[in-house]
């Protein structure tokens, strides 16, 4: 089956589905009330770094697993099925293999999920391993009002995924491994599970580091429990001294937030400069000092969370960078509907065509790869307020733009199917 043909089927079974949800309608049969909140069929769809293999989390037996979908011959493949939790997030590593995390289902409703653990795999399920056991926790062995197991001091010790390593299948992770009160930055190999400091030299008290485009730790956040200061340190090489570029006491919004570094080696950082709402800027790295403003708004702030603090990590994930010219190109904007900024004609030429070809939808710049062939590949996920979404491939360079996959379980369709390649003008 040719990809047109397998594009073609996923279309007509949409169309089939809605057409049924249809005729129901019309004979007064409701929906029943469990469809509404049931997991999607398909979820967190993302493209391999080479563009010839799209994984997903998948519903099966009400919980989500994780499977890959290859574009070429148009084979699923199953990677796990967990009957007791849920795959919460993947990431791919390399053209090959994976990494995701575990959420289990406690029967304790009064407890949170257990999670953190670390699996990798490669996308056709071989060579499967476990890199960090998922935090196993006892409700019954805690003592009311203590901080003691079974009489032994609880010290969390956690890791988080950072990204992968070009050219490899080892990984970056940040974690609490060699300190209980700084974060550090470690190198791991998916297949052996080791792993190595990066940061063995470190300011102290740190709690979040900033990668440069080498993937180098360069700016670390420090927070100064004697001081109640937060404290940002920088150093202008791999291996060079760190130092001071900023430090304000914790409640003061006078300070600025690093966010990641440009293709051109700028630090992007998040600050309001003394007005009402923070904006997005660069940093001048060299003076000390914020330098050009790139994007800011008058209703609300770029970079902070509702409870006035900086919120760094959902500012990285707003940032649009096209690979292919290697340079920031946009914004995504968490208002009261998703919005963009454009800093680029072009992305702002195709993101305009993309939504008058999905008129009534949000149309959501979900990823950006350079396939083996040089050419760019755009996964979109296009909702509105009635409509959970489908996930569309755009090439920019054809003017393609695919039809993939319902977001939505089929009994929620809408049926607004177009053909499975438009011409965008």
């Amino acid at each position: 089956m040719q990809r047109r043909d397998f594009l073609t089927t996923t279309i007509l079974a949409g169309c089939a589905a809605a057409f049924c949800n249809r005729a129901s309608a019309e004979r007064g049969t409701q929906v029943p009330l469990e469809d509404f909140f049931r997991n999607p069929h398909f979820d967190q769809l993302a493209l391999s770094p080479d563009g010839r293999r799209l994984g997903c989390l998948v519903s099966q037996n009400k919980h989500f697993n994780l499977a890959t979908i290859d574009l070429i011959n148009n084979k699923v493949t199953a990677l796990t099925s967990f009957s007791d939790g849920n795959v919460l997030e993947f990431h791919w590593i390399s053209n090959e293999r994976l990494v995701f995390r575990l959420q289990d289902q406690l029967p304790d409703p009064n407890w949170p999920s257990q999670g953190d653990g670390l699996w990798a795999v490669n996308w056709d399920g071989t060579e499967s391993r476990e890199l960090l056991p998922p935090t196993k926790f006892d409700p019954a062995s805690v003592n009311q009002g203590g901080g003691n197991a079974k009489g032994k001091s609880l010290v969390y010790r956690y890791y988080d995924f950072l990204e992968p390593l070009e050219g490899g299948d080892d990984i970056l992770m940040a974690g609490t491994g060699e300190s209980a009160d700084s974060v550090d930055v470690y190198r791991m190999n998916t297949h052996s599970g080791r792993k190595s400091l990066l940061t063995g030299e470190r300011p102290a008290h740190v709690e979040r580091w900033v990668l440069d485009r080498k993937q180098q730790p360069r700016v670390a956040i420090s927070f100064e429990p004697e001081t109640a200061r937060q404290v940002v340190y920088y150093r202008p090489s791999a291996d060079g001294a760190w130092q001071r570029i900023g430090e304000w006491p914790l409640l003061d919004n006078a300070g600025f937030e690093p966010v990641a570094f440009d293709f051109d080696g700028s630090l992007l950082v998040c600050a309001r400069a003394g007005d009402d709402k923070a904006a997005l800027y660069r940093f001048d790295l060299a003076k000390g000092t914020l330098g050009e403003k790139l994007v800011g708004m008058k209703s609300f702030d770029i970079g902070y969370h509702n409870d006035d603090n900086f919120l760094a990590k959902s500012a990285i994930n707003s940032l649009i960078f096209d690979p292919l010219q290697k340079k920031l190109v946009g914004l995504r904007l968490f208002a009261e509907k998703t919005q963009f900024v454009w800093l680029d004609e072009t992305w702002a030429k195709w993101h305009n065509a993309l939504e008058t070809s999905l008129p009534g939808r949000i149309v959501d710049i979900k990823q950006a790869i350079v396939k083996d062939t040089g050419e760019q590949m755009i996964l979109v996920l296009a909702y509105s307020d009635v409509d959970p979404g489908t996930y569309y491939l755009f090439e920019p360079r054809n003017s393609l733009l695919s039809i993939f996959v319902d977001h939505d379980p089929p009994q929620l369709g809408h049926g607004r199917r177009k053909s499975a390649f438009s011409c965008l003008s």
